[in-house]
Formats: C-alpha cells, structure tokens, sequence
C-alpha cells in the first residue's frame, strides 16, 4: 500500500474497546483488552496513512442480546 499510496485497513473491535463494559455483559478482561488494542492500533495508524490516501478505520459493533 505504502508504494501504491493507496489503500483501505477495515479493523474489526467492538464497542468493549471503547471503554469499561459492564461484568455481567462482557466477563472476559482479555475480550476488552483485545479490542481496546484493535482499537488503539487504529488510532494510531491513522494519521500514518493521512499523508497517502491510506485510509484506517474500525468498525465497533455493539451488544445485541439474544431474544
């Protein structure tokens, strides 16, 4: 991509990533840290790509519980 200067990074984290959850919802603390660091990781390489049409996001889906 860096050659190119062009290209799309879609991460996958969660809405765990973004902040505290709820224990009785989400009772892994490696889920949160996982996502929290997908979710870092894209904070950071974002700018990076910013001087190149290089583009980072994430997408944070949320909790939908069951029916």
């Amino acid at each position: 991509m860096i050659p190119a200067k062009w290209g799309r990074i879609i991460n996958v984290a969660s809405v765990a990533g973004l902040g505290a959850s709820d224990p009785p919802v989400v009772r892994t603390v490696s889920y949160n840290a996982t996502k929290h660091g997908v979710s870092g990781m894209t904070k950071q390489l974002a700018p990076n790509g910013a001087s190149t049409a290089i583009t980072v996001n994430a997408i944070c889906p949320g909790f939908f519980p069951p029916r």
